[in-house]
């Protein structure tokens, strides 16, 4: 089975990527959140800010092995 990591353990963002995951590719994975640093605001306030954050998730997790990585930066 392959595995996507999800860089946050926010549960909305979790099953947002298993929703999404299930309907894009239709098959089985396991899913598993790890606590990720953004480094930038809780909010980020533009698509910038959130980009950057969403990048610097990925790379806080790059160490993990897994097929997908998915980071969801924001909220």
């Amino acid at each position: 089975m392959k595995k996507v990591i999800i860089a946050s353990k926010n549960p909305v963002k979790i099953n947002a990527t298993k929703i999404a995951f299930k309907k894009v590719f239709n098959s089985n994975f396991e899913f598993e959140g790890i606590s990720s640093n953004s480094m930038v605001s809780n909010q980020p306030i533009s698509n910038e800010e959130t980009l950057l954050g969403a990048q610097n998730r990925l790379k806080d997790i790059s160490n993990e092995t897994a097929d997908y990585f998915v980071s969801i930066e924001g909220g």
